[in-house]
């Protein structure tokens, strides 16, 4: 089965993301971060790029690290050897604008 779900350009990234969100957990804070990474085309958090997304968010250093580190635990951000970089499967679902759902159903033998 197959529903298209038509969606305004402008919310694309944050809608793709909520969808993941009930796979991976991610918390709406931790949507905005990668929200704006993809809007602004960042690939890696580097120094430079940390400091430019805590700042878009209004985050405290302190505040937005252990979000990051908590992304990290999460494996929604990787590491790379450029910095830490979201996660392949996450940038394929965003980038194929698919996301296939399939439910595994255990039958309990009692």
């Amino acid at each position: 089965m197959t529903h298209n779900i038509p969606v305004p350009q402008e919310k694309y990234y944050e809608t793709m993301l909520h969808v993941l969100s009930g796979m991976v957990k991610m918390t709406d804070l931790e949507i905005k971060i990668l929200v704006n990474m993809f809007t602004n085309n960042i690939k890696v958090l580097d120094s430079d790029t940390r400091h430019s997304v805590r700042l878009a968010l209004d985050k405290s250093e302190f505040n937005f690290n252990n979000y990051v580190r908590k992304m990290k635990g999460k494996n929604i951000l990787i590491d790379t050897s450029y910095g830490l970089g979201i996660n392949p499967s996450i940038v394929n679902a965003i980038t194929d604008k698919t996301i296939t759902i399939n439910f595994n159903v255990n039958q309990n033998s009692n």
